[in-house]
């Protein structure tokens, strides 16, 4: 996925060949989620690949795509499993097939729980977040 651009929209992946602002012959392709606003998130299993999995609709989060070319989901203003609508700190993992949910709560306004600074924890997680872009 990173030689290409790659937009999530409410949660439904979307991926472009190409340069797709530059061109008028780009090819968008819908490589999963769902096509409908407002869905919650589907957690499964922290940890755990799944088909069922899938991270709430949401705005304002952080995404990045790492060398292995899997698209990583931070935080935002969204969904979460129980349909509530606020801030999110979740961390989600898309392998270009499934989605894992990594980290975080499947809870809405959850604080971050940050352990002794300089020491690694697995129980450590940020609290919930929202990126705002400047254009």
């Amino acid at each position: 996925m990173s030689r290409r651009n790659v937009t999530i929209v409410l949660c439904c992946v979307v991926v472009c060949a190409g340069r797709c602002a530059a061109s008028s012959n780009a090819m968008w392709t819908w490589v999963g989620g769902s096509s409908s606003a407002y869905e919650y998130g589907v957690y499964g299993t922290k940890g755990v690949a799944d088909p069922n999995n899938v991270p709430g609709a949401r705005v304002g989060a952080v995404s990045w795509i790492d060398d292995s070319d899997n698209l990583w989901l931070f935080g935002g203003q969204g969904f979460a499993a129980s349909g509530y609508y606020d801030l999110l700190n979740d961390l989600w993992e898309f392998d270009g097939a499934n989605w894992t949910w990594v980290s975080g709560s499947s809870s809405v306004g959850q604080p971050g729980v940050y352990g002794v600074k300089g020491v690694p924890d697995p129980d450590n997680v940020p609290g919930r977040e929202l990126a705002l872009s400047h254009g």
